[in-house]
């Protein structure tokens, strides 16, 4: 057999290969053993390129320049010409299904598309509302009408209020407090407590008379700095509701409706502070018996009219949390032992409430109704003592909400009596004190400024933006139009059941469900924790206290979403934090998705960033944003002044970032981070900076590629246009921008998020949005031809085709492996073979986290554990990736090649490769140079290879065994045309040996023989019993020769 030669191959036919042999290189080495007439190459090229052989490895470039040396430029041109990926991309993308205008994108927003092209119900769980409203006229430009006045209204108040607090400074939890109390009234008589306390004999004997404000020493106690924040926060609130209240209306059903999410939106201005209370746990249950289709009714009952919050109103009379106000004692603001008072009152009003409650319980349960009638009675009873007998003064019904709320409360009461009978009376007892605690005590509210003003802010701006702009109006309008659903049924449910709740700020029934599934658990780790004495003695009182507070039913305690939120924003600070890697991946967004968008387009990317029709370009506007930035200009004013289009279209570019540290991209521009931000708060934001940077740079250059090849097509309109009319077309222009970075950049949202991800929890679809966006990016394009009822592939050609070009150039020109940023890499498909839930396409970074620990424990490995504690560290995977390729023990600094080039080890110390600096470099920030894939890609062809290799002498020699020559023949012919260079087959004596020793040795012997002889007596005597069936297993087979290795010498 002739011997390879690296110097002398070319006469074999054989030239070097480029590796590895990715999704894109696979046509071209089927296209060269087609043109060849191999179709078994053909078939292994597509299926399986680790079986191909050497000869089968050639391409159309391989035969055009055989034998020459190739330059990089003509050896890129060479490969791109002969990539059927690229020819037929481009046949498809550019000849069959041109580029078309920018008039698609305008058709898919008004929803305008044929109702013969509605969204099938199947695949419409990857797209967002643009796509799957495509046939239902004026209903997402509705829709996204009042998300952007959503957030126009948010970034407007919040940002004024966001220098306030600025302005006042770092302030502890305490000054916060005594800021809100101020803003409260808590040192005036008229406050709520008062008014409700002063008549109590303790209350009487501690203030020293009836009409004493609980913090008179309040103001005193507030140095120049407070004073002035609470007084600008005054006028801030007065602000806000200055624009609510321009239209007398609309201000009435704001009102309503912020309050149905619990907010007390405030009568008095002059002494306003938003309350928000939390549901008693028996409202809570009444809650979990209503079904997905009254929740359904309900709401669409509710939004046809005032639209209601997701739960009945919660505000009513409230009392500031007990250990806020202890902390205001400490500051002098209130008298000392002011909060244990309020207690004793309300323990008093407690026992009394349960004592009452109980005699009513045993006059009903002695009278002996069935169970429905039983609770009726006992609703009604209860009713009357409260509203018209002696316990009318506790003002029972406004502080659970409103007589609906408080009879639904009152009948799970019964309820959870009936249920406790079975546990007996000592279940009986802890109830009735339990249903003491809900009838006379209030629901508590947050001092805590930050969060009361950003909760505020949420609620009204949603409120305000359905009702105060008749946007809400509109979207029932179309809704209950006849036959508007006709084609797609589902549509009704997806707008009712998820988009409206979500763009109102409210939860659908799943959340809702899940939240108060949470909050059962939650009751039960707060009985636990407060019944229990091993805790308090174990973790010392404050800690018990903190997590009883934690997990109680107060404002701030834990919550379904709080927790997720949280789970989610860890993960986004592990992988995404500090990582180069995914901003520069996401980079090619605009390459990937905005330029294969109808109407845009290679001209439109180029007249985005040079501008348009006497309309600047986004490159333009960057630099003047850079030199603002640079002169000392604040970031979001240099923003706004460098892109008012996009502001006025899109938004703040803050969105992206505050989304992240929310942990839910479906928040996006529905939430608002409050506050003067701390030190670790800063270093949150820096280290997701590069790749929210990536993000707004993406969405300015698509924006303004669709603004811009709008104003293009329509330039000579523009041109002869004034006033109004030109206003109109630049307008119109926006909207294209808007639209088009919405359908390519898969913004989130309530709009944005895919309808299958709608009703998850935030750690559930972390990281699935965009792979699943992307695929329905490329199967909405189908629909957006010139003409919508025809399947139009232009979208998807011309994806292809860019796709396998901008691989084959960085890798041949740059040295860089793309393939995981390009269109492949985009979609959901499955991960690496080792990964946990593998063949799974999507799994969120706190499932696989979980899944490679419960691998690691059940497999007793510890060499995961590094991965695991990289995604629970804030930039732990870019950490992790920059010492595994640079720290010493990866890297053999002082070991350098003549050529100045790094030898690269594995974790066991094995020679990998040698890498040059930059290719090292490349790895730290998490890219990959063509030659590191190119070295991985050559071991997994090698180990293929060797393995059929080893299949071939197998098989062969099998057959010679059995003296079959016929197959031991056809075994050698298909060897030698898989491998001409190598010649035929032969055999060695020690083949022989090894299939004799293979069909007469045992497979436990054969490991054993694996072992050195001198050591295999101990693991002889270790493996017993197992052992003996493989002696006896080996004495049947005959002589084989061993026995004697069972029976060493005494």
């Amino acid at each position: 057999m002739p011997e390879y030669d690296p110097n002398e191959d070319l006469p074999f036919g054989l030239g070097a290969s480029d590796f590895p042999v990715t999704f894109y290189d696979r046509p071209q080495y089927a296209f060269g053993n087609l043109l060849r007439g191999d179709i078994d190459g053909v078939t292994r090229a597509m299926l399986s390129p680790d079986t191909m052989s050497p000869s089968q490895m050639k391409t159309v470039r391989d035969v055009l320049l055989k034998g020459k040396k190739v330059n990089p430029i003509l050896r890129t041109i060479t490969d791109i010409a002969t990539n059927p990926l690229v020819i037929m991309g481009l046949a498809v993308g550019i000849w069959k299904f041109p580029l078309g205008t920018t008039n698609s994108i305008l058709q898919l927003r008004k929803g305008l598309l044929p109702k013969s092209a509605a969204m099938g119900k199947m695949m419409s769980g990857l797209h967002g509302a643009a796509m799957n409203l495509r046939s239902v006229p004026g209903m997402f430009e509705s829709l996204l009408g009042i998300t952007r006045e959503t957030t126009e209204f948010m970034s407007r108040h919040a940002d004024k209020a966001n220098v306030i607090f600025q302005k006042g400074g770092r302030l502890s939890k305490v000054q916060g407090y005594t800021v809100s109390a101020r803003l409260d009234g808590l040192h005036k008589v008229e406050h709520y407590m008062v008014k409700t306390l002063r008549n109590e004999p303790e209350w009487l004997a501690f203030m020293g008379g009836k009409n004493v404000p609980i913090a008179p020493g309040l103001q005193n106690s507030m140095d120049r700095n407070l004073l002035g924040l609470s007084d600008r926060l005054r006028g801030w609130y007065n602000g806000v509701r200055a624009e609510v209240s321009a239209d007398p209306k609309a201000l009435k059903r704001i009102k309503d409706a912020v309050e149905k999410k619990g907010l007390k939106f405030g009568e008095d201005v002059a002494d306003y502070f938003p309350h928000h209370g939390n549901y008693n746990r028996y409202y809570q249950r009444a809650i979990r018996g209503t079904t997905g289709i009254q929740y359904r009714k309900w709401l669409q009952k509710e939004v046809a009219t005032k639209v209601g919050g997701e739960q009945i109103a919660r505000t009513g009379g409230m009392f500031a949390k007990m250990d806020e106000l202890k902390a205001l004692e400490a500051t002098g603001a209130i008298k000392p032992g002011f909060t244990n008072m309020v207690q004793g009152i309300l323990d008093r009003r407690s026992a009394q409430a349960a004592s009452k409650v109980q005699g009513i319980w045993d006059d009903v349960s002695r009278i002996g109704f069935d169970a429905a009638k039983e609770r009726a009675t006992f609703v009604k009873r209860v009713e009357e003592y409260y509203t018209k007998g002696e316990g009318k003064g506790l003002d029972f019904v406004r502080r659970l909400g409103n007589k609906r709320m408080a009879r639904d409360t009152l009948d799970s009461m019964a309820g959870s009596l009936q249920d406790a009978r079975f546990s007996g009376a000592e279940a009986v007892a802890k109830e009735f004190g339990e249903i003491g605690k809900v009838l006379s005590n209030p629901a508590q509210y947050s001092l805590n400024p930050w969060d009361a003003t950003g909760r505020y802010v949420n609620s009204v701006a949603s409120s305000y933006a359905w009702h105060g702009t008749g946007l809400g109006d509109k979207v029932i309008s179309i809704a209950t139009q006849p036959g508007i659903f006709k084609n797609a049924p589902y549509l009704e449910s997806y707008l009712y059941d998820n988009l409206i709740p979500h763009v109102r700020g409210l939860k659908s029934f799943p959340e809702l469900q899940r939240s108060l599934s949470f909050s059962v658990r939650k009751e039960k780790i707060y009985n636990w924790i407060k019944e229990t004495p091993i805790v308090e003695s174990t973790l010392g009182v404050k800690t018990k206290d903190w997590l009883m507070g934690y997990f109680g039913d107060a404002a701030g305690s834990s919550s379904a979403e709080g927790i997720g939120a949280k789970i989610a924003h860890s993960f986004y600070l592990s992988t995404l934090g500090m990582n180069a890697a995914p901003a520069v991946k996401n980079l090619l967004q605009n390459y990937l998705t905005t330029m294969n968008t109808p109407g845009i387009g290679p001209q439109g990317m180029y007249r985005g960033l040079m501008g348009a029709a006497g309309q600047k370009g986004a490159l333009d506007k960057m630099g003047n944003y850079l030199k603002a930035i640079t002169s000392g200009t604040k970031h979001s004013t240099a923003f706004k002044t460098a892109f008012p289009e996009y502001v006025k279209d899109m938004g703040d570019a803050s969105t992206i970032v505050e989304s992240m540290l929310a942990g839910d991209v479906a928040r996006e521009g529905y939430t608002k981070i409050m506050g003067v931000k701390g030190g670790w708060d800063k270093i949150k934001t820096a280290m997701l900076m590069p790749f929210s940077t990536s993000e707004g740079f993406n969405r300015i250059v698509g924006y303004y590629a669709g603004r811009n090849a709008h104003l293009y097509h329509n330039a000579t309109k523009l041109a002869n246009a004034t006033g109004p009319a030109r206003e109109a077309i630049l307008a119109e222009a926006g909207k294209v921008g808007q639209s088009l970075t919405m359908t390519s950049h898969f913004t989130g949202g309530p709009l944005g998020i895919p309808k299958a991800l709608t009703n998850m929890w935030a750690p559930w679809r972390q990281f699935m949005h965009f792979p699943m966006r992307y695929a329905g990016f490329l199967h909405g394009s189908l629909r957006m031809g010139a003409n919508p009822n025809k399947l139009d592939w232009g979208t998807i050609g011309r994806s292809v085709a860019g796709s396998t070009s901008a691989y084959i150039a960085a890798r041949n020109l740059a040295g860089v492996d793309l393939s995981s940023g390009l269109m492949v890499g985009a979609l959901p498909v499955p991960s690496y073979e080792r990964a946990p839930f593998y063949p799974m396409p999507l799994v969120p970074p706190m499932v696989s986290t979980a899944g490679e620990l419960i691998k690691a424990v059940a497999m007793g490995s510890t060499d995961k554990m590094g991965s695991i504690a990289s995604m629970l560290v804030p930039g732990g995977i870019a950490g992790r990736k920059v010492y595994r390729v640079l720290a010493p023990r990866f890297a053999g600094y002082k070991e350098r090649t003549p050529e100045g080039r790094i030898p690269v080890y594995n974790d066991k110390g094995s020679l990998v490769g040698t890498q040059s600096a930059l290719q090292l470099s490349l790895r730290a920030l998490g890219l990959k140079p063509s030659g590191v894939a190119a070295e991985q890609g050559a071991a997994s062809w090698l180990l293929s290879q060797r393995e059929r290799l080893r299949t071939y002498r197998r098989d062969w020699l099998q057959a010679l065994q059995e003296n079959d020559t016929t197959r031991a023949d056809q075994v050698n012919r298909e060897f030698q045309k898989a491998y001409p260079e190598l010649g035929p087959l032969q055999v060695k004596k020690s083949d022989i040996k090894a299939i004799e020793n293979r069909r007469q040795i045992s497979r436990l012997h054969r490991i054993e023989k694996g072992l050195p002889k001198v050591y295999r007596p101990i693991f002889q005597r270790v493996m017993g019993e197992a052992s003996l069936g493989t002696i006896t297993a080996d004495i049947e087979a005959g002589s084989t020769g061993t026995l004697q290795n069972y029976f060493p010498p005494q």
